[in-house]
Order: structure tokens, then sequence, then C-alpha cells
């Protein structure tokens, strides 16, 4: 696995989300599986990020083109 999105816990605040500061909490990561490309990201959860945040549907589409083969 190559994980592409952490938090980090150090400019984060951690009060009321289960979290301890220096732990490794991936958030999006691509991997090879067999055959195929498996690529997971866990942000996007609100409407607004998909229509206001060119950023994250960039890292959205390039983890489709890397999972097909076209990165």
């Amino acid at each position: 696995m190559h994980v592409l999105l952490s938090i980090d816990t150090g400019a984060t605040d951690l009060e009321g989300l289960g979290l301890r500061a220096g732990g490794d909490y991936p958030q999006s990561w691509v991997r090879e599986f067999g055959e195929g490309r498996s690529f997971y990201t866990s942000i996007g959860h609100r409407d607004d990020i998909w229509s206001n945040d060119p950023v994250f549907r960039a890292h959205v589409v390039g983890g489709i083109r890397w999972a097909l083969g076209l990165e």
C-alpha cells in the first residue's frame, strides 16, 4: 500500500476524535492487488467538497486514472 494522504496529528486538533498524537492515520491510498489496482479515499463526504474544491476533484480523478492504469 502507498499512502497518499495522512492526518498530521501535530497540526490537527484531536480532541473528541479518539486519535492519539503521533499515530498513523492514512486517509487515502493506492494499492496493487493481484493483477488489479485499488484507490481509496476517506474524504469527500460533504457535497460542497465535490462542487467547490478543484484540488479534491483532481485527487479523485488522479486516483481513478491510476487505478485504470492511465497514470
